[in-house]
């Protein structure tokens, strides 16, 4: 009868096979608790509080800015912002011009409405550069 399904040779145990099979894995978990045993008795320690907050200020902060940068682009009024910036800036200048032009020259209001254009004028660089100074704050590539 050697050779028929279900026999067993008489020559290998079943259990030391299995034996053989565990006993590296137990070695290692009954070595881990040996290691370990007088630890875990005691509470659980996150010591690393700090860290984590500060990831999580640098992950909010990159969402804001990231947020900001969206509103900003995708928002149509943005386009429409600094049209209207330009348009201001521009009748400004053309309000001087009609004031040379006409000959009733006002030093006084020429000179509001320059400062009114170049201020206009910064204003837009510095929304154009708060958005680049974000975009390359957060490692996106600039639409310039």
């Amino acid at each position: 009868m050697s050779g028929a399904a279900g026999s067993v040779n008489p020559e290998k145990p079943v259990g030391t096979l299995r034996l053989r099979t565990w006993l590296p894995l137990l070695t290692i978990i009954l070595s881990g608790i040996l290691v370990y045993h007088n630890s875990l008795a005691g509470p659980f320690v996150f010591d690393d509080e700090e860290a984590a907050e500060r990831m999580r200020k640098e992950a909010q902060e990159t969402f804001n800015k990231c947020a900001q940068i969206a509103a900003l682009e995708n928002n149509p009024g943005m386009s429409l912002i600094f049209d209207q910036i330009e348009n201001m800036a521009a009748a400004l200048h053309k309000n001087n011009e009609a004031m040379m032009q006409g000959g009733t020259l006002d030093p006084n209001k020429m000179q509001a409405n320059i400062m009114a254009a170049v201020k206009l004028k910064e204003l837009k660089i510095w929304i154009q550069s708060k958005m680049e100074g974000y975009k390359r704050e957060i490692g996106i590539k600039g639409s310039a």
